[in-house]
């Protein structure tokens, strides 16, 4: 028998090999995908509202995306974008 969890977020119960342990959270792959990021320098999943934009890394204005800073799109306004935005 599997080891269940309840997802953090939505509350659903779900076997712990399907969902993700994040920041001491458990979250189901919905939420996870929906809530969280992985992080290009560490390669830990965290949550999308706890990415901190600094020198390296700049939110895209449109789409909310992290991307390097060496590989935004800038505007005449600052303003960040992905290569898609």
């Amino acid at each position: 028998m599997s080891e269940i969890r309840i997802c953090a977020n939505c509350g659903a119960e779900h076997p712990i090999d399907q969902m993700f342990e994040v920041e001491g959270d458990w979250l189901c792959e919905d939420c996870a995908d929906r809530l969280t990021v992985i992080c290009d320098h560490c390669d830990e999943r965290i949550y999308a509202e706890n990415a901190i934009e600094d020198e390296h890394y700049s939110l895209c204005h449109d789409c909310d995306c992290i991307i390097r800073t060496y590989s935004a799109y800038y505007d005449d306004d600052g303003r960040t974008y992905c290569e898609s935005c």
